[in-house]
Parts: C-alpha cells; sequence; structure tokens
C-alpha cells in the first residue's frame, strides 16, 4: 500500500508501521505507548514520575557571559549540566545526546516557552525528538510553576557555582547530599551512593535497591507541606459552600 492511500489519521505513523504492535489493547512503537496528537496534552497532565529519567526538566542561563544546559530528572532530582559554546539548537541537541547516553532517553523532556528557550521550540528539535522517541512540552512563562523543580534545581546550581572554583565538584556534592526524602538524588537515579571528597564508608557504596514504598511516603509528606506553605503564602482559602441562587 502506498502512503497516499494511507487514512489521515494513521499517515504520520506509516514510515515505522513495522514497528508498531497492539498489546494488552495499547498501541505500542517498541516498549513505547503510542499516544495519539489529540490526546498528548491531557495524558502529559497526568503523568507522575514512577521511575528514574522518565520525565526531564530542561533550562536554559546565563552565567558570566556563559550559557548553560541544566537538565534534572524530575523523580531523583539528580542534575546534569552542560556549558554551551553556542545557544542554538545543533548545540544544545548535542549535548542532549550526550547526557541521554549515559542515562538513557525520557519519555517526557519539559521547558520553559519564553524567548531564551527559542533554539528549542526549532524544527531541529522537534525532529530530534521523534527520532529518540520523547515528548517535548513546553509551559508558558505565566504558569512556570508547572516547572518549578528545574527553576529550584538552576537555582541551586547557579548558587554553587558562585560558592565553588569547582563545577564538578560542586555538583557531585549535590548528588551526594540526601534530599528531605533522605536519599540522595545518586541513591535515587543509579541505586548507590557516589564516592566523593567526603569521608564514607566503603561498605555504603554498595548498590542496593531504594524501598520505594518509604519513598513514596516521605515524599507525599514533602509535597503536602510545599502545597500548605504554598497556600499559606499566597492566602489560598477553602470557599464556603453555595446555594442556589446565591450571588456570587
Amino acid at each position: 500500500m502506498a502512503i497516499k492511500e494511507v487514512d489521515t489519521l494513521c499517515a504520520p505513523y506509516w514510515q515505522n508501521c513495522y514497528e508498531i504492535s497492539v498489546q494488552d489493547g495499547l498501541l505500542m512503537r517498541g516498549c513505547r505507548i503510542i499516544i495519539p496528537k489529540s490526546h498528548q496534552a491531557e495524558v502529559l497532565n497526568q503523568i507522575h514520575e514512577e521511575r528514574p529519567w522518565e520525565v526531564l526538566g530542561l533550562d536554559l542561563f546565563k552565567y558570566k557571559n556563559s550559557w548553560y544546559l541544566p537538565i534534572s530528572d524530575y523523580y531523583s532530582r539528580y542534575p546534569e549540566i552542560a556549558r554551551l559554546d553556542s545557544l542554538t539548537s545543533a548545540e544544545i541537541i548535542n549535548h542532549c545526546k550526550s547526557i541521554f547516553s549515559r542515562h538513557g532517553i525520557p519519555d517526557v523532556v519539559r521547558s520553559d516557552n519564553g524567548s531564551p528557550f527559542d533554539p528549542v521550540k526549532t524544527v531541529e528539535f522537534k525532529d530530534f525528538a521523534k527520532s529518540y522517541g520523547f515528548t517535548h512540552i513546553s509551559s508558558s512563562p505565566k504558569f512556570s510553576q508547572s516547572n518549578g523543580l528545574i527553576e529550584a534545581a538552576v537555582k541551586t546550581v547557579k548558587a554553587r557555582i558562585k560558592k565553588s572554583r569547582d563545577l564538578y565538584l560542586a555538583l557531585m556534592a549535590y548528588r551526594a547530599t540526601p534530599l528531605e526524602n533522605g536519599f540522595s538524588p545518586s541513591e535515587l537515579l543509579m541505586g548507590r551512593r557516589i564516592n566523593s571528597t567526603l569521608p564514607v564508608a566503603k561498605t555504603q557504596l554498595q548498590p542496593y535497591l531504594v524501598n520505594k514504598k518509604v519513598l513514596e511516603a516521605k515524599e507525599e509528606r514533602r509535597i503536602e507541606g510545599q502545597k500548605t506553605n504554598y497556600d499559606k503564602h499566597h492566602g489560598v482559602r477553602n470557599l464556603d459552600e453555595l446555594h442556589p441562587g446565591q450571588n456570587v
């Protein structure tokens, strides 16, 4: 069958038709679920990180006349950072490929939608996402709270760059430091502590599985605490119950 004879809705999948299968009622390309474009926004809004390196936050910032590309994993808060020689799609794509070669390809990459992010709103970056099989979504600058994790990571990275003469030792220290949930980013991403300049017993460097139930319970308490602080800071309160015919 020629592509001209294919239904318009199926045409985007034609070139990969030999990789597509149906498993348990789900349309799959290899081991990845295919989400039709008309449902992608709805599904992506419901995504919660269930494993490391599933959803990443990407940002750009300038420091001392140099642009940096920080990428953080939403699950582990493990940061990667690259210094850019130029603020172009090709440069950003090349560093993303390098980082993905170490940790694997994510399902989703999030970024802001402001003018500094023009290099990731290009056809080249769109083609890169398509060829590597991840979804890129951007949030409006007016609603940057949805990308708050990466913003917090950028603040941390900036602060450590300013305080330390060695960026990589600063990153190593952050990756090895326990978060509010009691686990370090390296433990959550790689299942092991990393050896740093700080003294640590060699027995603590052995790989192990993080207890997911313990982690989820601690994360729920952390998120609830953040919500309480946010509501308190912004004066959020429950509204009184409305009755039929009542003026609002």
